[in-house]
C-alpha cells in the first residue's frame, strides 16, 4: 500500500506485460516477413497503464513458447524508457539459460 497525500493508503497496482503484441500475432497469422511496430505499440500500452495507475509493470521470461515472444529484458527496456514512475521486474527470468 502506497500513501496518498491525505494519509489514506492505496493498493498498488501492477501489470503483466503481454509476451506478444498485436502487431507480431497479425504478422505471424498472415505469414508476412518484415517489421512490425511491436515496441511502439509495447510502449504505448506502457504510457497508458501508468496513466491509469499501475505502480508496476512486469514481463515474463519464456525460452519456448508457441509464438514469437519479445525477449523479456529487451521488454522492461522499452518500458522504462516509455514511463516514469513505475517499477520495472521480471515474474521470470531463467538466468542460467541466458
Amino acid at each position: 500500500m502506497t500513501p496518498v497525500g491525505s494519509g489514506v493508503a492505496r493498493p498498488s497496482l501492477g501489470l503483466i506485460l503481454p509476451a506478444t503484441t498485436q502487431g507480431e500475432l497479425q504478422s505471424e497469422c498472415s505469414n508476412t516477413l518484415g517489421t512490425t511496430n511491436g515496441a511502439a505499440e509495447l510502449a504505448e500500452l506502457c504510457r497508458n497503464a501508468e496513466g491509469t495507475g499501475a505502480d508496476s509493470l512486469w514481463a515474463v521470461d519464456h525460452l519456448y513458447w508457441p509464438h514469437p515472444i519479445g525477449e523479456a529484458l529487451t521488454t522492461l527496456a522499452v518500458a522504462a524508457l516509455a514511463t516514469t514512475r513505475p517499477t520495472v521486474g521480471t515474474c521470470v527470468l531463467q538466468l542460467p539459460l541466458r
